[in-house]
């Protein structure tokens, strides 16, 4: 039976499974169409890759909170101390993987920051405000 290869469309006879013309057009169309039959798998790879970074900055700033000390990773976040967080701003805005590997490769002052739980790290702020 003659096919069209379904990557380059060049006539081919088909034997078996195959509906390539070569083993490149087979590669290309693999490469093309693989995000479609592998849905989420680059998406579930980032999300691991930016977790494992995040707990890495985390303990390399403490780990647990400086005021409570409690240590659950899910609720624990990365204070600016002394408010200088608008400077890296600009810097990290959209890239937080990148600012957690600046921590790790001790790329900025780790001094400057601190571990908090989400509710000092708010009372942190509401205190620094003045109000």
């Amino acid at each position: 039976m003659t096919y069209n290869c379904i990557y380059c469309g060049n006539k081919i006879i088909i034997e078996g499974r195959y509906k390539f013309c070569s083993s490149r057009c087979s590669q290309n169309w693999s490469r093309k169409n693989w995000d479609k039959y592998h849905p989420g798998y680059f998406r579930e790879k980032q999300n691991q890759r930016y977790t494992n970074l995040r707990k890495e900055a985390v303990n390399k700033l403490g780990g647990k909170c400086v005021v409570c000390g409690l240590d659950d990773i899910r609720i624990l976040q990365i204070n600016h101390i002394n408010r200088n967080g608008w400077k890296d701003g600009g810097k990290y805005h959209g890239n937080q993987a990148q600012f957690y590997l600046d921590i790790i490769k001790n790329k900025c002052l780790i001094s400057e920051y601190d571990i908090r739980c989400a509710n000092h790290n708010i009372l942190y702020e509401y205190e620094q405000d003045g109000t």
